[in-house]
């Protein structure tokens, strides 16, 4: 009896310690979803290759068919307006993010990075000639890149390590409004991390007076926070600057949701992808086609020609006078043909010979 518990207890822990082999710190977080978009709790844990496509399912986009089915089926005609998604490597067994979310899934390590680049050129072919709303933030080592079809929009944003200096001395900023801990601007590792998430603040500060955000396009966010990476291998995954860094981390993105939640008036998805560490920082950023580039190909793509917006109004109207007009015209010819040549009509008074009297 004692050695059946005894191996019952051994393949407890040798199941718990192969989840974590397995699937380790990665976790996808869904901070918020619409009522209309359900997810099962117990789905089994998600491709990292395959998030891109779980979200373009879920913005009624055009998919390939997925593995995972934790994505409930929901009304074809009312999909969330935007997806938000905060990616954040260098978690391990000792960092764990403890934040509010409807439900979590693990995340198997099939792709050492959550690429956006299909869910960007789905919407791109999709949406092209509507401008859709598309923000991806990336770091590299020297500055903050950016892309987005409005570059005219984030044009004032800090983008050099230099210009995120200046930007973190204002009041309005991350590092003074929020309690960064022991975390100091004047290690570049802290300042790589400060500087991202006022970045981000400064991002939706921007979008929230864009009128694209009110049309019937999906818009799509996608930020990659690589600061926390960059702290874990600079102190250490238990050391106070990593801790102080989780706290401030969990705190901003439950802000931020809030932010977009107001923003899409609760009509917006928002995903939070923790992945383990490992691999240096700045091999761990999306791949995105240069917005130039897609214009440039757009002439070697097959599309129609462009329809004038009140082509369909114009249609109706041709359409449905021609059908009046028809009818109308049987009705009439209908009545002229049956009708009795001996009724007194004015018809037959007018045309009608009449004899001369002598």
């Amino acid at each position: 009896m004692a050695d059946r518990i005894l191996s019952n207890r051994f393949f407890v822990i040798l199941c718990v310690f192969l989840f974590n082999v397995v699937f380790g710190s990665q976790e996808v977080f869904v901070a918020h979803t619409p009522s209309y978009v359900s997810f099962m709790k117990n789905a089994g844990a998600i491709g990292a290759s395959e998030l891109p496509e779980i979200v373009s399912t879920a913005l009624g986009l055009p998919t390939q068919s997925i593995e995972w089915t934790g994505l409930k089926e929901g009304n074809p005609f009312h999909r969330p307006k935007a997806n938000v998604m905060f990616t954040i490597p260098g978690f391990n067994d000792n960092t764990q993010l403890n934040i509010k979310h409807h439900v979590k899934f693990p995340v198997k390590k099939d792709d050492m990075a959550v690429s956006s680049e299909s869910l960007v050129d789905n919407i791109q072919n999709t949406f092209f000639e509507r401008s859709p709303l598309i923000v991806d933030l990336r770091a590299d080592n020297t500055m903050l890149d950016i892309q987005s079809q409005h570059p005219m929009l984030f044009k004032d944003i800090p983008a050099t390590f230099s210009s995120l200096e200046d930007a973190l001395i204002d009041p309005s900023s991350v590092a003074l409004k929020e309690n960064i801990g022991t975390l100091n601007t004047s290690n570049r590792a802290d300042m790589l991390l400060l500087g991202e998430l006022e970045v981000i603040r400064q991002i939706v500060e921007k979008v929230k007076g864009e009128s694209s955000v009110k049309d019937n396009t999906p818009d799509v966010f996608n930020f990659n926070i690589e600061g926390f990476q960059a702290l874990v291998q600079e102190y250490g995954a238990e050391s106070t600057q990593v801790k102080d860094a989780l706290k401030l981390i969990q705190g901003f993105l439950e802000k931020m949701t809030e932010e977009f939640k107001i923003l899409y008036n609760k009509n917006v998805l928002v995903e939070i992808v923790t992945l383990s560490g490992g691999v240096p920082a700045r091999t761990l950023v999306r791949k995105s086609r240069d917005i130039l580039q897609a214009a440039s190909e757009l002439p070697k793509i097959n599309l129609t020609d462009d329809v004038d917006p009140n082509y369909a109004v114009i249609f109706n109207i041709i359409l449905w006078l021609g059908i009046i007009l028809i009818i109308s015209l049987f009705a009439i010819s209908y009545g002229i043909w049956g009708m009795d040549p001996g009724r007194d009509s004015i018809i037959y008074r007018m045309t009608s010979q009449r004899m001369k009297k002598e």
